[in-house]
């Protein structure tokens, strides 16, 4: 959070304006047919089941910084259809679209820190930008979070498919109660 902050007062080496070194992004390529609401609806799943997902961090004016887990948040969307542009084009355009989704910083106060782009390259191939600021997870969680959104895609969002989460309170009680 110090250094996210710090470089996007201008004060660090990224100077302000520039992309936060701690948004994260990855790509998966999608094969076959996709149903674009299902896979909103299992993002949406996704972050109602995990606390941690909803995390924000306030800090302005206070003594030290606070992570604020919100009850709700909406998972950010958007759907970008490339089907009418030629090959060219669509890497084109899709190479824009991950830089232009890296770009954008994150308000770390408010939840999510994350954020999904699906990009339709035609009916069977599709693209799908997942960025989130590192301070929500690290690369560990990659695996687990997208194996639970696949999931939840499969089953129309149904979270009871899956295991039973941890509480996050416990977790954070576990790190609080270390030296």
């Amino acid at each position: 959070l110090f250094h996210a902050l710090y470089e996007a007062r201008g004060a660090g080496p990224g100077a302000a304006g520039a992309a936060d070194v701690y948004t994260v992004q990855i790509e998966l390529a999608l094969e076959g047919g996709l149903d674009a609401d299902r896979l909103a609806g299992a993002a949406q799943a996704l972050i109602a089941r995990h606390a941690s997902l909803r995390a924000g961090f306030a800090h302005e004016q206070l003594g030290r910084p606070v992570q604020v887990i919100a009850a709700r948040a909406l998972a950010p969307w958007r759907l970008i259809d490339l089907t009418p542009q030629d090959d060219g084009g669509r890497e084109r355009s899709l190479a824009g679209l991950r830089a232009d989704e890296r770009a954008a910083r994150f308000d770390l106060s408010r939840a999510p820190l994350l954020r999904f782009a699906l990009v339709r390259l035609d009916a069977q191939h599709h693209r799908l930008l997942v960025t989130h600021h590192h301070l929500l997870m690290d690369g560990w969680s990659w695996p687990v979070l997208v194996g639970e959104l696949l999931q939840l895609y499969a089953h129309g969002g149904d979270a009871s498919a899956l295991p039973p989460v941890p509480p996050y309170r416990a977790y954070l009680a576990h790190i609080a109660g270390l030296d």
